[in-house]
């Protein structure tokens, strides 16, 4: 398969779910409880770490935090109160239905379109012997940050969204890249709920999705990829670690993958780029599942035990930095993996990760909306094309956008308005004749769920016009070895252009040279006969060389 085109090509992300690892908003957390409470900044690289700040967070579990969009921090949460910058309560800011104990109690999302309201969800409480009462259900509370001198002050409080639900809750960024889908489960049901959030509010007709094991239990975690198109909870105390498919479109959630039973299963994450997937199993040890892997059952046996530990692991969270941390309950280390994109132990975790010394972690991390830490989109791969003289096959991109996201529909413009109605297709190898030569911009739009990619080569498409066998022989041009399998050695006597056709006459290469030798790499080359001309101002003279492998 010979290419003989340049080709520039322009990327275009509709559905764009981040331009970094972080978009500063997770940048500060907030964890532990009273003078152990523990601050991290990944404003600086390595992350700084700020103990015994002057606040009341009390908190074994669930917490939450914001920053604006330069990383300064504007309020944090357990669930039942809220502080400000200034690590003082927010006006208003106590009483909310959530607990510390629940390890997501509570979530920090920004109304889309405005600047400085948010909505701060919570979630159920226990009964004073620990047992979830349902009677609180799910919440949120708004806060407008333009109040109380820019501190902040809660504006509304404790609306019902939902109740009985479980102890879990997610949200990830919609389709279109403003709104947001807010997730939650049923208790004692198998009923997902699907809450939309836009500009005007909260839609409070949710939408539901009947998928999966009946949550009779209540704690766990919910996890979104940071792409959105994934979905997955652990399922505490009745052991099953599931994954979902997650439409950004329509807040559906569908395919059950049940990766682990029969085994405790809590803290839980995705990688930065949603190819690998994390989770504590047995309090002690960390498994990886590769989500490239290939069929359900393949991504199932793809499971690796990545790290153990001597000391109880419980939360996970992904952090701005792209490296995910592991709660280490009463430690003064967080574990952590390094590379949570790579695979098996390559993803290197270090139990003795972060030090947060002299304060200790308990069983918790910060939950944030998972789109905040997608990782950078990739840069699309350029598609190729073979072609037998005005004849190109197109193949599209093997590997785009993510390492495993696959497309459902392609449409293709070959720039060839003079072609008609064969100027486009929809089949994912097509084949074009073109209906002159020359210089062609030829357009790829690949879809897929809540995606549309496109690429922009030029492709130059030169006809068979033969050989032409008229040569000066005062044009000295020679060729070694001959045969060629990899490299073939040209010598001219003048400064020449080079080209270089197949047995049909089309043109495969074309380069100027300086007089003297030079290398052409035919390694690519189909095994046949080629013939090269050089013309230089003197003339032009073709030799006949033959590449075998």
């Amino acid at each position: 398969m010979n290419k003989s085109f340049g080709y520039v090509f322009a990327l275009v992300l509709s559905c764009l779910v981040g331009t970094g690892i972080s978009q500063n908003e997770t940048n500060k957390w907030f964890f532990g409880a009273f003078s152990s409470a523990v601050g991290v900044d990944f404003n600086s690289n390595p992350p700084a770490v700020t103990s015994n700040f002057n606040s009341s967070l009390n908190t074994v579990s669930g917490c939450a935090s914001i920053c604006d969009n330069a990383g300064n921090l504007l309020f944090y949460s357990n669930g039942n109160s809220v502080w400000n910058a200034g690590h003082t309560l927010m006006l208003n800011g106590t009483g909310l239905k959530g607990t510390p104990s629940n390890p997501q109690s509570s979530l920090i999302v920004k109304k889309p379109g405005s600047s400085s309201n948010y909505y701060l969800f919570t979630i159920d409480t226990y009964d004073n012997v620990g047992n979830n009462t349902g009677l609180y259900g799910l919440r949120y509370s708004e806060i407008d940050m333009s109040l109380a001198a820019g501190q902040g002050s809660v504006t509304s409080k404790n609306n019902v969204l939902f109740i009985p639900s479980t102890l879990k809750m997610a949200a990830v960024k919609h389709c279109n890249g403003t709104d947001v889908w807010l997730v939650s489960h049923d208790r004692n049901t198998d009923v997902f709920r699907t809450f939309l959030i836009t500009a005007t509010g909260i839609s409070t007709a949710a939408v539901t999705s009947t998928v999966g094991t009946i949550h009779a239990d209540y704690e766990g975690y919910l996890k979104f990829s940071p792409d959105g198109n994934k979905v997955a909870t652990s399922i505490w105390p009745t052991y099953n670690l599931e994954m979902y498919d997650f439409n950004r479109s329509t807040g559906i959630i569908s395919n059950q993958l049940v990766l682990k039973t029969g085994t405790d299963a809590f803290g839980c994450e995705f990688s930065s780029d949603g190819t690998k997937f994390y989770s504590v199993v047995n309090w002690s040890q960390i498994l990886q599942w590769d989500l490239c892997a290939g069929t359900a059952a393949d991504i199932m046996a793809s499971q690796t035990a990545v790290g153990t530990s001597s000391a109880l692991l419980n939360g996970m969270q992904l952090a701005p930095n792209g490296k995910i941390y592991v709660a280490r309950t009463g430690q003064q280390y967080l574990g952590e993996i390094q590379n949570p994109n790579a695979p098996g132990t390559l993803c290197n975790y270090s139990d003795l990760g972060l030090s947060i010394a002299p304060n200790q972690c308990y069983n918790g991390l910060p939950n944030f909306m998972a789109s905040y830490l997608a990782a950078p989109a990739p840069t699309l791969l350029p598609f190729s094309s073979s072609y037998t003289c005005q004849s190109l096959a197109f193949i599209p991109p093997v590997n785009s956008g993510s390492l495993c996201k696959s497309f459902s529909s392609y449409r293709w413009d070959f720039g060839d308005a003079a072609s008609g109605a064969a100027n486009t297709s929809t089949l994912a190898n097509p084949t074009h004749n073109f209906y002159s030569t020359g210089t062609f911009t030829v357009k790829l739009i690949l879809s897929g769920n809540c995606n549309s990619d496109s690429l922009i080569q030029t492709v130059q498409v030169a006809g068979c016009t033969g050989i032409n066998e008229l040569s000066n022989r005062s044009v000295l041009v020679s060729v070694s070895p001959n045969p060629a399998s990899n490299q073939l050695q040209i010598n001219c006597g003048q400064d020449s252009e080079l080209f270089v056709y197949n047995e049909l006459g089309a043109v495969v290469f074309n380069q100027s040279v300086k007089k003297g030798n030079s290398t052409l790499n035919v390694a690519c080359f189909a095994n046949g006969i080629y013939f090269l001309k050089a013309v230089s101002g003197q003339g032009q003279r073709t030799v006949k060389f033959v590449k075998l492998d």
